[in-house]
């Protein structure tokens, strides 16, 4: 794991996304051609208001400059000492928490989430809601995925000043439906990217800094390089140190979420996608200024939906093996959601293994070296849930598939939940084409079997995906299914062995199709306790 100087990381980026992003105090410039269009950015500027027909009102809208202090903590100001530690219990009161490194949900089971963004195109959509409908999200949950990060935004919750837009709020709340319906698990993601609309990107709303700030900016190309530009980083200092605007922010957050706090299908909140340190030595950024924001804005949204994950998120150094220095976040319903972009990868570059892997297991270290920081608390010194919220490649990157699968295998290895940015119609990064068909290429490994709820502590687990091979070992603790997915070779009734054996005596028990779920998914009945409960489970499946 690298220690957090810029230097020497301009010279692994020169070409890449993070080469816009981590540009900052005593770091060199980087030429004006050096990189090429990235595929992660789309659409344009939205228009307002937000038109979308306005359900059931929302059962208290955050308006005006104050918010009711029974509900909205004031944020902790930037530089304030982080959360006191204590000892940290299994899961949180109710709903979803943690044992472990693991999510649980209300069952008690381990929750695993293989799941995608959806989608790129809210940033352009002149609702600003994604362009998924009932029979989109069904065709996901066909697949295999059990999740989604549906991206949501600030400009959009609270287009005035303190006024939250009921009609957004019911129009994400419908999507939340037709995502459950289809049996998939939501993780509200508050995206960003370039500060917000007055910037050209998405995200705040532009009453959100001063109109002079926009006015004054020149655009860059391609897209990520305006992060360098000195108006969009006084803006993000802005949001962090002006309470009133952080406030507002929180309002925000807080009408959404209590509009949604007792739907079951949320799993919780991703509070700011890929957050930038603005003029802060990226260093300090997140221990002095951004935790002390999370940590106030989570107690928050804790106190309007208990039962909720509340996700943190780092900067994008991560993907450079930079492990961001967080504090211990003392609540036993936290956990990690960071990204993971090969620089050159995310350009289109060929993917080789040889000389790449190394540096995505660097990164990977420091994402769950960040994770073991958030979770020592008190007498517990065990990581925080980690859910990779966004991954991806262009589906024309020569060795995609590959990459994604390593991608899959070491999340698998490590424990981790993820999010496949984005699913999309069209080029890039999109995981269908123009016509709405899914790319082989990227659903491949994005689909090979997995243990999605798992009825007690893993000990370890397993993916080959070359091999066609899948293991998980783990204690079966609670008197609770298991639920797994075979893959989609199996879905599609190619043969596939499915085996569930008893770890002492070797007995196997019987799984099957679970009833009424997407074929492939299929839950294996808990068997009579005994005193050595570990299981494993292993899924066999033909390679071409």
């Amino acid at each position: 794991m690298r220690p957090l100087t810029l230097a020497p990381l301009h010279v692994l980026v020169v070409g890449g996304w993070l080469a816009g992003c981590i540009a900052g105090p005593g770091g060199e410039p980087i030429p004006e051609d050096a990189t090429a269009p990235s595929p992660r950015l789309g659409g344009t500027t939205p228009s307002m208001p937000v038109v979308v027909p306005a359900g059931p009102p929302v059962s208290r809208l955050v308006t005006g400059a104050a918010a009711d202090e029974a509900t909205v903590a004031a944020p902790a100001r930037p530089g304030s000492s982080p959360c006191p530690c204590r000892s940290v219990a299994g899961t949180s009161t109710g709903g979803y928490g943690r044992q472990g490194r693991f999510l649980v949900d209300a069952s008690g089971r381990l929750l695993v989430l293989h799941g995608v963004n959806a989608s790129n195109h809210t940033k352009g959509d002149p609702n600003r809601v994604t362009w998924h409908g009932p029979a989109d999200f069904a065709d996901l949950a066909a697949v295999g995925f059990d999740a989604v990060r549906l991206l949501v935004e600030w400009a959009a919750l609270m287009p005035a000043p303190g006024q939250v837009d009921p009609a957004y709020v019911e129009a994400v709340a419908i999507r939340v439906d037709w995502a459950a319906e289809a049996g998939l698990l939501v993780v509200l993601d508050m995206h960003q990217d370039v500060f917000g609309y007055g910037f050209g990107g998405n995200g705040a709303p532009g009453w959100a800094c001063d109109a002079a700030r926009y006015a004054a900016h020149e655009p860059r190309s391609p897209w990520f390089r305006n992060y360098r530009s000195p108006q969009v980083r006084a803006c993000f200092d802005r949001f962090y140190e002006d309470d009133a605007i952080f406030d507002a922010f929180t309002m925000a957050w807080v009408a959404l979420a209590e509009r949604l706090s007792a739907h079951p299908a949320v799993v919780g909140f991703d509070l700011l996608n890929e957050p930038h340190w603005g003029t802060t030595d990226p260093a300090r950024f997140v221990p002095d200024v951004w935790q002390p924001r999370q940590e106030a804005l989570a107690a928050a949204l804790r106190r309007v939906a208990p039962g909720k994950i509340v996700f943190f998120e780092g900067t994008v150094l991560a993907s450079l093996g930079v492990a961001d220095p967080f504090h211990p976040a003392c609540h036993p319903a936290t956990a990690l959601a960071p990204h993971y972009y090969h620089p050159l990868v995310h350009e289109g570059f060929a993917y080789d293994p040889q000389w790449m892997q190394p540096a995505m297991v660097e990164a990977f270290d420091a994402i769950d070296t960040m994770a073991a920081a958030l979770g020592k608390c008190g007498r517990s010194a065990t990581p925080v849930p980690v859910l990779l919220g966004e991954f991806g490649a262009p589906a024309n990157t020569p060795g995609v598939s590959a990459y994604l699968g390593d991608v899959v295998e070491a999340a698998a290895r490590r424990g981790w939940s993820w999010t496949y940015w984005s699913d999309d119609r069209g080029g890039g990064m999109s995981l269908r084409d123009a016509t709405g068909q899914f790319k082989p290429a990227l659903l491949g490994p994005l689909t090979w079997p997995y243990a999605r709820r798992i009825p007690g502590p893993v000990v370890r687990q397993q993916l080959d995906g070359a091999g066609g091979r899948y293991a998980c070992t783990f204690r079966w603790t609670q008197q609770a299914p298991l639920e797994l997915w075979i893959g989609l070779a199996g879905a599609r009734g190619e043969p596939t062995q499915v085996t569930l054996r008893h770890h002492a005596s070797g007995q196997t028990t019987t799984c099957g199709q679970a009833e009424g779920q997407p074929q492939g998914v299929w839950t294996c009945p808990p068997p009579p306790p005994r005193r050595d409960p570990t299981w494993t489970l292993t899924v066999a499946w033909p390679r071409p």
